[in-house]
């Protein structure tokens, strides 16, 4: 677009630059009244994405700017209802919808391909951000923030809220705490220092008060920095975005952030949480960590991710290596942590470790590092790192996440502190001169300057502990009684009659008066049909091959799928397993190393995996494919091909490989136990699934529960647990890796006689075998103890057990479950994280909670959702909205990759285009008074009273003694 006016709607236009790496020119422009500053993304982009973000500079770790984040989309002038964001997750078309806060500014971004959509998303969030409700109803900061949750005089009081609870799951994670430390002690100066999200021992400390003023200063235009990406209607856009600004004169925003002056070397011991029954050898985590350069360093920062992935990208990366060929550790990696922040920071983690030998680790990493700079550090490698980086940037492809919302979080990496926010996008420069500065010395040099400058490393050593976590409950048991005891009568009764304020303010309607305020599609803005693609099928070789029509411009996307049907179920965790090994383990041409540097420099990426699929609507019958995924660009085709074969087909599974084998055994185990504690609602759904059908007990075994166990168990046997687990990788994959049962999927161009000559590169020896019929777990009521203060939970069943067919109807009845029911006594009143009910063709129906401070009432709610959808559905009241938001889950933007993933999924699954138009007939044509069925339907998958929870001992001890579950599992 050409501009020929000076101003705009109000905004001034101040430049256009080409943006040559996206295609795409930027146009920036300042709000002449308010100060605000605008950027716009012009490009050919369906998928229109907006973000407001402000500079928020916290002063201390209460959260402060996490919690607005949150209050601010409860409600505005111009929307008065308690939570536009879930009225617009009903009623919206959006492709995404959330807020996020980061170290320095809070960002509120949406995107919608739908114009109209797209304009009513930029006018709640603009009038949420400008004129929210907190300042008329304080309820708002209590019910996100914190308050103390007391019921009469003689009760005791407890700490709730949403944040206050989001941040006790996130404070679980011990690579959490330990970098949060290592900020503490880098960045002591300025606001990098503070914990953005909040710790859960000084959320408590903030005050209304404060929360309030903390909005007038910093929630003003004069701060504020808005992007737009996509083919936008410009006139639309930016004169509604006018008659919100337009209010506001400038203001000076005072956000400058002080550079921080670098800190001493420094050596700071802390303990985080494990289980009591978990040995305390070798879980020691000790990190090193310095402050780099600045955002205006895009070449440096460039430079040290490279030297990351080169250094410690693998476990025959040198300077993991020699760490673990030392013995002293079970893995080594380095994170280069700037979230976009003002200045850069890295960390080398070394996990699983001793304390006593910190001396020792930190003489190798130096000898190591020393010798690179000394001629040793490889070139080749390098360069192969940067070609991988490159692909990454010129792909652009973030699968279902919005490109246009990546590119609003990459802008604020230099424009928010006064750089020009092409930088951020426009990379071929940096690229070209990196590539220049390979053999100049250049990286040694930079290893030299950071690596090695012991006067400026602070080292942070995190310690297990059996009783921190006791401890850290038993200090607050006591500050909440120390506060009890201070208060006056007065005070106490105020505490009771703000609790109970908030808890009438949390079950009062919307008034319909207030909710025909947000503006929100109709049933007339829905497509007469669903639009949904599917691969074209055809035969080369004799090999089905799947042809997807979305491609990304010079790029192949090509999976192979072995049909793996007959591996028995006992042996599918050492093949998920195994799965991890290649691209990790020596092939018969050349070394690990030299096979990861070839993939890095050649192709985007490359990976291998165990997937399943349940085929039918038969859930006692499953599909499990072998799969091998790889990108690359259409002239690096062949080289693709050529990789892949070397992966699958030469890769060493002998002895010579037990060494290599068993510490990413060990890393597996680690990251699986991680997964545990920050994602308990996934783990648990897996585990909830295997209860009832063949395909879920199949992912039980390749990624929940059992697969850590088994992991635990060959860790135990050592040597002769290895050697019992190639022998089984052997036999199976000599017999999976036939092209009876290779079918192939291509998106891109890719040359006919390559993928010919791909087909043929496997023997016919065999037959595709039958489906799988794996025997389920059966109905069980189980918890999973884990070191953490909150809870995971999930229960349901399967609609097939019972009879029940999947319908629109129960789309839609989860959707409304979700958003209405759940959402309002599970995560507002009940404060957990996060809730909802998911309703699966494969039959699966899930009700899950994220984050859960209260597990057992958790569960008891779900179990009265049928309840909910009776009184519902006597109510008469109209389900458009709901409608539209069970539809928008069916209408995701995909890119290329991601539409190859899902079309793939449908071909699987045998879903076809009349049956995904029957469901979608259905859901817009459910009434209220269906919903009845749809309530005894749901009761009948709830009656067998299935339930995992996650958590600590003494929630889930809570949960058994009243009956929810039965035993207790120990992770």
């Amino acid at each position: 677009m050409t501009f020929t006016a000076k101003s705009y709607h109000g905004f001034k236009y101040l430049s256009s630059s080409p943006v040559k790496s996206i295609k795409a020119v930027i146009h920036q422009f300042v709000h002449e009244k308010s100060g605000a500053k605008l950027a716009w993304l012009d490009r050919e982009e369906e998928n229109k994405s907006f973000a407001i973000t402000f500079k928020t500079v916290p002063q201390d770790s209460t959260g402060i700017f996490h919690i607005l984040e949150h209050s601010v989309l409860c409600g505005s002038d111009k929307y008065p209802v308690k939570e536009p964001f879930v009225e617009l997750m009903k009623g919206s078309l959006n492709t995404f919808l959330n807020a996020l806060t980061f170290p320095d500014k809070t960002m509120y971004p949406v995107a919608s391909c739908n114009d109209k959509d797209f304009l009513n998303l930029v006018s709640v969030y603009m009038d949420a951000v400008l004129h929210p409700m907190i300042y008329s109803t304080p309820e708002i900061f209590y019910q996100e923030g914190w308050h103390y949750d007391i019921e009469g005089k003689d009760s005791e009081a407890t700490y709730k809220g949403v944040v206050f609870n989001e941040m006790k799951g996130a404070y679980a994670s011990a690579e959490r705490l330990l970098g949060i430390r290592m900020s503490e002690i880098l960045f002591p100066d300025n606001c990098y220092g503070f914990s953005s999200g909040g710790d859960p021992e000084h959320i408590p400390d903030l005050t209304y008060e404060q929360f309030i003023a903390a909005h007038k200063r910093f929630y003003h235009p004069s701060n504020a920095m808005i992007f737009l990406d996509g083919s936008i209607n410009f006139d639309g856009t930016f004169e509604l975005l006018d008659s919100f600004l337009a209010p506001y004169d400038v203001a000076e925003p005072n956000t400058d952030i002080p550079m921080q002056k670098p800190v001493p070397a420094a050596t700071v011991r802390m303990e985080y949480e494990v289980g009591k029954s978990d040995p305390l050898e070798n879980k020691t985590l000790i990190s090193f960590g310095s402050v780099a350069g600045t955002f205006r360093d895009r070449e440096e920062n460039n430079a040290l991710r490279i030297l990351a992935t080169a250094l410690a990208g693998s476990n025959d990366s040198p300077l993991t290596k020699a760490v673990l060929g030392a013995g002293l550790a079970e893995d080594l990696t380095i994170s280069i942590d700037d979230d976009g922040a003002q200045q850069t920071a890295f960390q080398i983690l070394v996990r699983n470790t001793e304390e006593s030998k910190l001396d020792e680790i930190r003489k190798v990493i130096r000898t190591t590092l020393e010798s690179l700079c000394d001629g040793k550090l490889d070139h080749e490698d390098i360069l192969a790192s940067l070609n991988r980086m490159e692909f990454s940037v010129k792909e652009h492809d973030f699968g279902n996440f919005p490109s246009g919302i990546v590119f609003a979080i990459a802008v604020m990496s230099t424009w928010l502190y006064g750089g020009d926010p092409k930088d951020a996008l426009e990379t071929d420069e940096v690229f070209s001169f990196l590539r220049s500065k390979i053999d100049s010395g250049y990286f040694e040099d930079l290893i030299r300057k950071y690596f090695l400058n012991d006067a400026r490393i602070v080292t942070v050593i995190a310690c297990p502990s059996h009783t921190v976590g006791d401890e850290n409950a038993q200090r607050e048991r006591e500050r909440l009684s120390k506060a009890k005891a201070s208060w006056s009568d007065e005070e106490t009764e105020l505490y009771i009659a703000r609790n109970k304020d908030l808890v009438t303010r949390q079950g009062t309607p919307d008034s319909p008066e207030a909710l025909a305020t947000v503006p929100q599609l109709t049933l007339g803005d829905l497509p007469a049909s669903l639009p949904v693609s599917f691969p074209k099928e055809e035969t080369v070789g004799g090999v089905t091959l799947l042809r997807h029509s979305k491609t990304n411009e010079g790029i192949v996307y090509l999976s192979l799928y072995f049909d793996a049907s007959d591996i028995p179920l006992e042996e599918l965790s050492p093949m998920s397993f195994a799965t991890d090994l290649f691209t990790q383990l020596d092939t018969e041409d050349r070394s690990a190393l030299e096979l990861q540097k070839a993939i890095r420099s050649d192709l985007g990426k490359l990976s291998v995996s165990l997937t399943h699929h349940r085929g039918g609507l038969d859930i006692s019958k499953a599909r499990v494919y072998l799969a091998v995924r790889c990108s690359a660009l259409e002239q690096k085709a062949e080289t693709a091909v050529s990789l892949i074969l070397e992966t699958v087909k030469k890769t060493l599974l002998d002895e010579s490989q037990n060494e290599k084998i068993r510490a990413i055994l060990q890393q597996e185990k680690t990251s699986n136990e991680r997964y545990f504690v920050m994602s308990g609602h996934a783990a648990a759904r897996t585990r909830l699934f295997a209860y009832t059908s063949a395909s879920g007990v199949a992912s039980e075994y390749m990624d929940g529960y059992e697969y850590l166990q088994w992991l635990k168990e060959t860790e135990k046997k050592g040597e002769e647990g290895i050697n019992a687990f190639r022998a089984v990788v052997k036999k199976n994959l000599d017999r999976i890796l036939d092209r009876s049962r290779l079918l192939l999927s291509v998106s891109g161009g890719m040359a006919p006689s390559l993928i010919e000559s791909l087909t043929k590169s496997f023997g016919m020896t065999g037959k595709a075998p039958a489906p799988a019929s794996y025997k389920p777990l059966g109905i069980r009521r189980e918890g999973i103890q884990i070191p953490a203060p909150i809870a995971f939970t999930c229960v349901g069943s399967n609609l097939y057990t019972s009879g029940i067919p999947y319908s629109g109807g129960l789309r839609v009845a989860a959707k409304l479950l979700s958003l209405n029911y759940l959402w309002l006594t599970v995560r507002v009143k009940g404060g957990a994280y996060g809730s909802g009910l998911s309703a699966e063709r494969n039959g699966a129906v899930s009700w899950w909670s994220y984050r859960d401070p209260n597990p057992a009432n958790t569960v008891r709610t779900d179990r009265e959702s049928p309840a909910f959808l009776r009184e519902f559905a006597g109510s008469g009241e109209p389900l458009d909205q709901i409608i539209i938001g069970s539809v928008a889950d069916l209408l995701p933007y995909e890119t290329a990759m991601s539409a190859v993933g899902s079309e793939c999924t449908r071909y699987f699954n045998h879903v076809t285009a009349e049956e995904m138009q029957k469901v979608y007939g259905e859901m817009l044509a459910v009434r209220s008074a269906d919903l009845k069925t749809v309530a005894d339907e749901m009761e009948k998958v709830l009656s067998d009273g299935a339930a995992v929870v996650i958590s600590s001992q003494e929630k889930l001890e809570e949960c058994k003694k009243a009956g929810l579950i039965d035993t207790i599992l120990q992770l």
